[in-house]
């Protein structure tokens, strides 16, 4: 009993619902039906307050090979209708949701360069939200979309891999944290989803094993943190520090003692390599997470 009081801690800090990081607008490229309503909620979820995010979801139609752009061009959006399906279901789940959502149809030779594209062309871009389905694998990975688009965002970019078929309402939101650029990027969205869906917020440290561990001096640290990067966050969010040998397991470990909807996590050092998305320990928690993952990159 003792060595497991040593080895975690938590603490309530004593939601301030003005969250600090403005969005804009959040950009949803639409593609998959499977992960269209998810995004669609979590861009809700993000988006939501005063001012609003403005939506914009955007399905892009590739050319054919060996057709001139502005000829491919021509012909997709005379038959508009026919290409538009994934951004009607996006329209149709905003509706539900009671969310004003525009909607623009590209065209261009290869769908990751025609979204960076066209989020290079949107003034104010807080956010571009991807989906993704399945295993996240390097075999997978290689040469995806997503990977392209991650990998040379000029803006925020998150992923949301969703734990079945939607989001859901979000009750719980774990934050596994540490020092870097896009771990402070998910405090600050998470903040806003902490304002606007009142989802109770753990922040997760996780600590090596080695050496000793100034509890208190950790403790300050994260307060510290959260005063500096998401002050809407320092009421009612759980701390909790533990040491363990690795951080995935014990990020994992959390997500299923305590039921967590959701997890925001911040890419990490590695994630310039080929064979990962937003890094190991990033990829791995949302390959084997028991709910849904919300990966983010700051804009570089």
């Amino acid at each position: 009993m003792r060595r497991s009081a040593e080895r975690k801690q938590a603490t309530v800090i004593p939601l301030v619902p003005t969250p600090g990081l403005k969005l804009a607008r959040i950009l949803v490229p639409v593609a998959n039906p499977a992960t269209a309503r998810g995004l669609i909620q979590m861009a809700s979820a993000l988006g939501a307050g005063r001012p609003a995010a403005e939506l914009v979801a955007l399905k892009i139609v590739t050319a054919p090979r060996g057709v001139p752009i502005e000829e491919a061009r021509r012909y997709i959006l005379s038959m508009r209708e026919q290409y538009e399906g994934a951004l009607a279901q996006a329209t149709g789940y905003a509706v539900e949701a009671g969310l004003s959502l525009s909607t623009e149809l590209q065209v261009a030779g290869e769908a990751a360069a025609g979204i960076l594209d066209y989020a290079g062309s949107l003034p104010d871009l807080g956010l571009l939200l991807l989906g993704w389905r399945g295993a996240v694998s390097g075999r997978r990975l290689r040469g995806s979309i997503n990977q392209a688009i991650v990998s040379r965002a000029q803006s925020n970019v998150a992923v949301l891999r969703l734990h079945g078929s939607e989001l859901g309402p979000l009750r719980k939101v774990l934050l596994p944290v540490g020092w870097g650029p896009h771990a402070r990027l998910g405090l600050r969205l998470a903040e806003r989803l902490a304002a606007n869906t009142r989802a109770a917020m753990t922040v997760l440290r996780v600590l090596p094993m080695a050496g000793e561990v100034d509890w208190e001096g950790e403790r300050a640290a994260l307060v510290k943190l959260l005063q500096e990067e998401a002050p809407g966050l320092r009421y009612g969010t759980e701390l909790r520090l533990t040491r363990e040998p690795a951080a995935m397991p014990a990020i994992l470990a959390e997500a299923r003692r305590a039921a967590y909807d959701l997890i925001v996590i911040g890419a990490t050092g590695e994630s310039w390599v080929r064979t990962w998305l937003f890094g190991a320990i990033p990829d791995q928690v949302a390959e084997r997470a028991p709910c849904s993952v919300l990966l983010v990159r700051q804009r570089v």
